[in-house]
């Protein structure tokens, strides 16, 4: 449990790091961030290295994973890819592990500046992502496609991914009452301090509209903004979902998490007992399963309503 508990905090950091990263980052013109020593564009890469874990699952999408030759310590999906070499994590790579495997093609999402620098020296083409909401997913896996030859499976499955969300919405498109949602991040169980949630510009906010709630948060001016009790009793959200990323998460803890929110029993969720954990781990990853996200929480927000949700499709 332990190590879910990291790979979960590793991942919601990861996105802090990249919403505050944005701004620095430098490509040599708009939508070209293909970059080495030289400047030049080489060949499309065969030794490729995904420094996190969405870019790892999006390379598998395309069936191009027989390309990559190491992934972040994070990865955990699809189950072979645990059986890559690891090359460390968004603050700790292991530059000498990075070299020895000697990649032609580093993937980065947002501001990892340290791969950025240490390949850029070596040599080592980067490719940098911003993989924070579905528009710029989108366009990462077309770049992603683009840069590994093979753009036209990336536009099949964006496609296919937009499908999914359309269907969703399509389901929700004349429900007569939309649920306030409070979206808790990675809370640990025992106290209702240090309350973190997201605001519009995640794509965590979009799967949630998606699905047919509102984000009582979404106003919030940053993108990983950590809120008060006082706040969050204003706001009065009628579903609680706390995000987990636990997959073997014990009983207990989770009748802590629930027994916890009894210290506000002035929040709706809390008096109608509406209160659900979530441990799926792609409710917390940028990438080609985010239209699960967005079921899932179609099934919970509804289903705490009374409608009857679709079975979840993991394919």
């Amino acid at each position: 449990m332990k190590r879910n508990y990291v790979l979960f905090t590793g991942l919601f950091f990861l996105g802090i790091l990249v919403s505050l990263g944005l701004q620095s980052l430098e490509s040599h013109r708009k939508g070209d961030t293909l970059s080495s020593r030289t400047g030049e564009r080489s060949a499309f890469p065969n030794r490729i290295i995904c420094a996190a874990p969405n870019l790892v699952e999006i390379v598998y999408a395309l069936g191009e994973e027989d390309r990559i030759v190491g992934v972040s310590d994070y990865t955990n999906y699809p189950p072979e890819a645990q059986a890559k070499e690891r090359i460390g994590g968004v603050f700790n790579p292991n530059l000498e592990r990075i070299l020895a495997l000697r990649p032609d093609m580093m993937i980065v999402q947002g501001a990892m500046e340290k791969h950025t620098v240490f390949c850029q020296r070596r040599g080592i083409p980067v490719l940098r992502v911003d993989m924070e909401n579905w528009s710029s997913i989108a366009e990462g896996i077309r770049k992603i496609g683009y840069a590994l030859g093979c753009p036209a499976k990336a536009e099949t499955l964006v496609r296919d991914i937009q499908g999914r969300l359309d269907e969703i919405r399509g389901r929700v498109a004349n429900l007569p009452h939309r649920p306030k949602v409070f979206l808790s991040m990675s809370r640990r169980p025992g106290s209702l301090s240090g309350l973190f949630t997201v605001n519009r510009e995640s794509f965590i906010h979009e799967m949630l509209i998606t699905a047919g709630g509102v984000n009582v948060f979404e106003d919030a001016l940053t993108r990983y903004p950590q809120i008060s009790k006082e706040s969050l009793i204003t706001r009065a959200p009628e579903i609680i979902l706390e995000l987990q990323l636990q997959e073997e998460f014990p009983a207990r803890q989770v009748e802590t998490l629930r027994k916890d929110w009894e210290a506000l029993p002035l929040i709706p969720a809390v008096a109608t007992g509406r209160i659900f954990i979530v441990t799926e781990d792609y409710v917390m990853i940028s990438g080609p399963r985010i239209h699960l996200a967005a079921e899932r929480f179609y099934q919970l927000i509804h289903e705490s309503h009374g409608a009857k949700p679709g079975p979840v499709d993991h394919h």
